[in-house]
Formats: C-alpha cells, structure tokens, sequence
C-alpha cells in the first residue's frame, strides 16, 4: 500500500502512543517518561519505558524498541498497511493511495460506518416504540431489562421490508452504500429490503470498537410458520460478510475487554482471562453477574483466527459453553484449537445441562465466579469425558479411546504434550511405558515397522494428523535399534566403518554410547558471567565509547540467555547502559539508576571503576567475552548432546553421526576456551592422549 508522503506523519503526530499503550500495560509517570512492566515478555520489575517526547519506546529487558506503528503491529500481529489504516481510522484520517483511483464514496469504511451507525440508532428506537413490545417482552424473559438493553445498545428490527431501507434512503445513503454495509439485499427490479426482519439485534464491534455489524436473533413467535412447522429462516443471522465484517476475525463482547484492559485474574498471579460462551445473552449475562470478561463467536463455528485474536488480549480462557450435550461437542470442536494455541485453560460444565443466562437467572455472580474458580483444566475435563463416551478405561475400545483422548493435542506445544502423556496413562489406567509403546504402534504405517523403508512416525491413511510427523505424538526407538532399510551408514572417524564409538554386530550396526557432556560448572560461567556484567557495566559509565566495542563483543542477542535470561537484572543493566549511550552518547550513572532502582550495586560498582584506565577498561571486556564464550560453548555442547541422543533415539544415524561429528569439534573448541591463559590446549596431556 503506497499512501501519500505526509498521511504517515499526520498519523504518527495524531495518535497518542502513551493513550495506545496504556491498553496493554499499565504506565506509570517517571519524571518525562512513562514506564511499566513489558508487554512484550513476562517480568516482575517494570523495564519498559516510553518517551512521548520522542514517540518511541523501550524495553531495556527484553530490546524491543520503536514507535506506534511498530507497538501496534507488534501487539495486534498486523502489517504495516494493516497497522497505518487501523490508526488512521482510530484518528479519523482518510487514507489515500498515491497512483490510485479515486476512492468511490459510496462504499467507504467511513461511509459504511456512518450508515451502520444509522442503522443502530434506528433499531434502538424501534425497541422502545410501541412496534418493539413483542421484541421488549422477550429480552425481559431472557432477564435483559432497559437498563442492560441500553448499556449493550440492543435494537429491534420489525417483521417488514422496509423499516431500515425507507429512513436511511431519506437521510441520504443509497442502496449501494446500504448493501455495501450489509443492511440490505438486492431482491432485482432495482429494489432493496431490510436484510434483517422481525429480531433482535445485538451490534457488533470491532476490537477497536468500531461498528461493523449485527447479530440477530428471531423472535419466538416467527420460529414457526403457520402450519406450525419450523420457519425456513435461521434461529440467528448475522449481517452478511462485507469490508467490515469478517465473522472468522471478530467475537461479540471481545471489544469490551479489549479496551477496559480488564480480565478475571482467575489464578491470582497477575494472568489475563476471559470466559468463552456460546451467545450473546450469555455474555451479556455474565455482565450482569459482575464478569465483564465473556465473549462468543458469532453463531459459527470457531476457529484458528478467533484464536489468534484472543492471544493479543488474553492468556487464559475458561470454556463456558452450555451443560447439554450440544454444548459440550462444541467444547470438544473448540479445545483442540485453544490447546494449539498454547493458551491457558480451564473449563467448565453447569450443572443440569444450562447456559450462564439460565444459570444467573436463579444463582448470583458470586456463585458463578466460585464455580470457575473451581474448575478445572481441559486434562481433568476430557478425563470425564473419556469416562462418560468410553466407560472406564476405554471400556473395550482402548484403541479408539486413546485416538480420541490424544487428538485434542495434536498441535500442542512439546511441554504440553509431555504433560499430557501422564494424564491420559491415568485417565486409561495404563503404565505410561505401554501408553507410549501404543501411541508408537498407532503412528507406524499398517503393516509396518520400519524395515519396510517407512519412517517411524508416518500416519497411516485414516488416522488423526496428532499421530506422527513432526510434533505428532511419535515414540521414536531407542538406542541400539538398526537403521531404516537402505539408510546410508558412513563409518565413522577411522577407516574401516566402525568409528570412534561405534560397533557393528552382524549385518546391523548399533548406536554408539552416548557422549557425556562435560558438567557445567554455573558458578564459575553463568554466575561469573553476570558478575563480569556488573564490571563491565561500571566500565562502560567510565567509558561509555567502548559501548560500540562491547555490542560487537557481547551481543545482546545472544548473551540474554546465558545471563539470566531478559529478566536478569546484570543483563538489563547492560542492554540499559548500551541504548543511552546509543541516544546520547554518554551514560549518567542517575539516568541508569532511575532506570533500574533494583540494582543496588550500581553506585559501589560504577565507583569502583571511575579511575580505570583504557587499558584496564579492555581487560574487564576481555575477560567478560572470555566468560560468554565458555558459556556459550558449554550451551553448545549441551545442545549438540541432546540432539543426537534424540536423533539416535529416532533411528535417524545419517543426522546423529553429523551432530557426533560437530559434538567432538564444540568439545575441543569447549577445551580449548576452558584452558588457563598462557597455555597452549594442544599440548595439554589430554590432547596428546588424543
């Protein structure tokens, strides 16, 4: 999208970036900045600082950096073109294309916009007419009086074609505009009809609270046609898909949370959820019992992209959907999807098969909140329901039941899957061994082993896409299996095919002992490392021009996760000290305590350091590299050692011999690093013995 040279920059002057991210963190005022923990990772102490001044922010844990188009693209997962005309609309600039048409009026967002907002304000009236009584009398039956209709904007739509279509053309939008909104239908002869006759109907919004739709609901009394039989119209129509409305990418309720940035902190450790229900009386009933954080799709099914959408505001749903067996299949449809998602869960079935707005018509708000506190996670869910469509174990369909049980985490996270695995052995009464030995069985091919040439882990035709492949629940062999049929096998270091740590017996050649990695000695590396930090962080407030030096040295890309991760106070405290001497050149000792008021060391350490001379300052830098590369060799090692165990254990020799190669190399280079100045590694009796 190629807008014209001044839109980005009256956009960017426009839009308050404290106002925008205060609805992902909750900024407080530090002198001319504001700060709060980061919304861009998990912390304890706040590193995240935005300066309205310069329209930018910055993470000095994590890095992230930049300005409102990058936060909002960052948060809500958009593109650049996505993010500019998502603010553009926010400030209420219209977005012109260089080298485009000129944009028909008629079918704008804008103009669509104004026409729906038309349309509510005409539903609303029509609810409270003399014509809304029927509409009135069923919301009151549903325990929706005036006051919880006005707060959630309900309107009427009365049984007759041109309740909408007449006001609106008198107030001048025409029936391309009406159409373009979704509002109307053509019906040929160049005649238009209300698209939405004889409901109620529920506005919908946008996460950004933005009008693009509506949700109906028939009244009781069309459900059925004369002769008694079930109406030919559905129970629940929306406003057909239009610019605006996209039913896949929008949840009713969900702009509400959105904006509030409130959500049940179901846990009590500071977590975000929301309560995932069925229909829009749902939500506005849990509203009513004080839990503004329901949503719903909108009378379809959910999907990947609801999940998506939730993950921006969320971190935990609970699924409230209706007790009744229609709500618990639809339970069944939505965990796999929130479980791939990696979203935390609980989910909760109410008692006698009722939905929440049965529910808090005869219990109260607390009594609800009690009862989702109570619950629990989708394991201890399906464990029931295993029970409830198997029997006991399975009952005599053990294959099936186990098939069914681990479909739900076919896309989960590997931790979420190992979780898994002793839930479900307990669920069928099974030793975890056998439950693993038979997930294997299920992901060999029919017919199969392996000898055949087929992989271990390849689904048969027919079976769930969670048995096999890659992050599928695949029990690889162990150690000591024999190859694949066919598969190559390159000796190994010597002449002759065997190799160092290798071995073959017969006409199959079993795996070589594992490499142990060296132990790790934390306290001399990581913990040295973070020590060496603090110096280096007094030497760089000395010396603040050795920052472009100490940034090439000891990237912080790569030195976080060897020094406490992002949330490690050394670590931040050198990724702080880096960027204001990006900004300014220099770094104030004040500046960078007010940054970090937690580290305490910083005075004693940056005191220490004052006099140091430039010589001195390289040999603190020199050292700490040394440090990081120990570390990071160390990491090296471990990780290679775990690969190739893991690549023996699939049968996978080709793979595993490479890692066994590049292993024995990270562990000279490990030996070398670890060797004491001054001496020559190779000479080292070690290596001769080699």
């Amino acid at each position: 999208m190629a807008v014209r040279d001044d839109v980005r920059e009256r956009v960017r002057e426009r839009c308050d970036l404290v106002d925008i991210v205060q609805r992902y963190a909750s900024l407080q005022r530090r002198g001319n900045r504001w700060v709060a923990c980061c919304p861009f990772h998990e912390e304890k102490t706040p590193s995240f600082y935005v300066s309205p001044e310069r329209g930018s922010y910055h993470c000095f844990g994590c890095g992230a950096s930049g300005d409102v188009f990058k936060f909002v693209m960052e948060k809500e997962k958009l593109s650049f073109p996505e993010a500019l005309r998502s603010l553009a609309d926010q400030v209420g600039i219209e977005i012109e294309e260089r080298g485009s048409v000129p944009r028909d009026e008629e079918t704008s967002s804008k103009r669509l916009v104004a026409a729906l907002e038309l349309a509510l304000d005409r539903y609303r009236k029509l609810l409270a007419s003399p014509r809304g009584a029927e509409a009135r009398r069923y919301l009151d039956q549903r325990g929706l009086d005036e006051v919880w209709r006005e707060r959630f904007e309900i309107g009427f739509a009365p049984d007759q074609p041109d309740a909408l279509v007449g006001a609106a053309l008198k107030a001048g939008f025409t029936k391309r505009t009406l159409e373009a909104a979704g509002l109307a239908k053509d019906v040929g002869g160049g005649r238009c009809v209300d698209h939405f006759q004889g409901r109620v109907l529920f506005p919908i919004r946008d996460a950004t609270s933005r009008l693009v739709g509506f949700g109906g609901r028939i009244l009781p009394r069309l459900e059925r046609g004369p002769d008694g039989k079930p109406a030919s119209v559905g129970k629940y129509v929306n406003s057909p898909e239009t610019a605006l409305f996209k039913k896949s990418r929008l949840l009713y309720g969900l702009d509400r949370i959105a904006q509030r940035r409130e959500a049940f902190d179901l846990a009590g450790d500071g977590g975000r959820w929301g309560l995932l229900v069925e229909g829009y009386t749902d939500v506005i009933a849990c509203a009513k019992g004080d839990l503004p954080f329901a949503f719903a799709a909108l009378g379809t099914a959910f999907t990947a992209e609801h999940v998506a959408l939730l993950k921006r505001y969320l971190d935990g749903v609970v699924v409230l959907f209706d007790g009744d067996r229609a709500g618990i299949e639809a339970a069944h449809k939505a965990l796999p999807l929130l479980i791939a998602g990696d979203l935390r869960l609980r989910v909760l079935t109410l008692p006698g098969g009722e939905d929440p707005a049965d529910f808090l018509g005869h219990a109260s708000g607390s009594d609800l909140r009690q009862l989702i506190v109570g619950s629990g996670d989708e394991l201890a869910f399906l464990k029931r329901a295993l029970v409830a469509r198997f029997g006991l174990s399975g009952g005599d369909r053990p294959e099936e039941a186990l098939r069914w049980m681990l479909h739900f985490f076919a896309g989960a996270s590997p931790v979420r899957r190992e979780r898994a695995y002793a839930h479900v052995a307990d669920a069928l009464k099974m030793p975890e061994a056998l439950l693993r030995a038979r997930i294997a069985s299920l992901a060999r091919p029919a017919g199969g082993g392996t000898e055949d040439g087929e992989r271990p882990g390849n689904s048969a035709a027919g079976e769930p896409s969670g048995f096999g492949g890659a992050g599928g629940f695949v029990v690889s062999r162990g150690a000591g299996a024999p190859p694949r049929k066919g598969a190559p096998w390159k000796g190994g270091a010597g002449k002759g095919g065997a190799g160092k740590g290798g071995a073959w017996r017969g006409s199959r050649r079993f795996a070589p002992e594992p490499i142990a990695p060296p132990p790790i000695d934390w306290s001399r590396f990581a913990t040295g490392l973070r020590r060496g930090l603090r110096q280096l962080v007094g030497v760089l407030v000395a010396l603040p021009s050795l920052a472009a030096v100490a940034r090439r040295l000891l990237p912080p890309e790569e030195l976080g996760p060897l020094a406490g991760g992002p949330g490690g106070i050394e670590f931040r405290a050198y990724t702080a000290a880096l960027s204001l001497q990006a900004e300014g050149g220099t770094i104030r000792l004040g500046e960078l305590m007010d940054l970090l008021p937690e580290a305490d060391w910083l005075g004693e350490t940056v005191e220490t350091h004052a006099s140091l001379s430039y010589e001195g300052a390289k040999s603190v830098l020199a050292d700490v590299e040394a440090c990081f590369r120990r570390t990071s060799s160390e990491e090296r090692v471990r990780a290679l050692h775990l690969r190739r165990r893991d690549a023996e254990a699939r049968g996978d020799h080709e793979l595993a011999e490479k890692l066994w190669i590049e292993l024995n190399a990270a562990l000279a280079e490990n030996h070398r690093l670890s060797a004491p100045r001054g001496r020559d590694p190779e000479r080292t009796p070690d290596a001769r013995e080699r």
